[in-house]
């Protein structure tokens, strides 16, 4: 019986070994990861944090897109020539719903 569990243990501590390793490399690309974009809303303009060289979208509920804008630099605001409304605001991956006054 004590070698059949020596035999499991032995069979399962090289896992255990690979996966701390496994843990300590994906916090280390944490740390690199590039910051989140950041899309705020300010009336009928529209601040976008760090997302230098993207694309900012505008779509309606429909799903038309209505604007599009390349950001330039990591804090760019845009004036949107849009009527007043719900949109889906979307830059890269991230997207967020606004209200536009």
């Amino acid at each position: 019986m004590r070698v059949y569990l020596l035999a499991l243990l032995a069979a399962f501590a090289p896992t255990a070994m690979a996966a701390t390793v496994w843990d300590d490399e994906s916090t280390a690309i944490e740390a690199d990861a590039k910051p989140e974009v950041e899309i705020r809303v300010e009336g009928q303009n529209v601040r976008v944090l760090a997302a230098d060289g993207q694309l900012l979208e505008v779509f309606n509920l429909v799903g038309e897109c209505v604007h599009r804008q390349r950001i330039e630099g990591d804090d760019c605001r845009a004036t949107l020539g849009v009527k007043r409304g719900v949109y889906i605001l979307k830059v890269g991956k991230t997207a967020r719903k606004a209200s536009l006054r």
